[in-house]
């Protein structure tokens, strides 16, 4: 931003980020192998609804929960009594661990 004489400038930057043609509303990651961190941008889910897509690639899932202060997981190899995390929504952030470099739509 510039200023002369009583005068602003600004510069704008509309550029799109995320992929060509992304509509940065639409809930899809971009996620590359090993860790990921994300905000999960749609409404509540189940875990196994959410990640239904990427299931063949996805080592695991964590979530630090502020309220217990205490982490959730959900790996698709694990036991379902391992398997606390159940479902995922907008309120927590996710690290995410893949095989592969993927796009997951949710």
């Amino acid at each position: 931003m510039a200023r002369s004489a009583g005068q602003m400038t600004a510069v704008l930057d509309f550029s799109q980020h995320g992929q060509p043609g992304q509509d940065p509303c639409d809930p899809i990651e971009y996620l590359t192998a090993g860790w990921n961190m994300i905000s999960f941008k749609s409404s509540n889910q189940s875990i196994a609804t959410a990640i239904n897509s990427i299931k063949a690639n996805l080592i695991s899932v964590w979530a630090f929960e502020n309220q217990t202060k205490s982490w959730k997981a959900y790996s698709p190899t694990a036991p379902n009594w391992a398997n606390d995390l159940k479902s995922m929504d907008t309120a927590n952030p996710y690290w995410i661990e893949v095989n592969k470099d993927l796009a997951w739509a949710y």
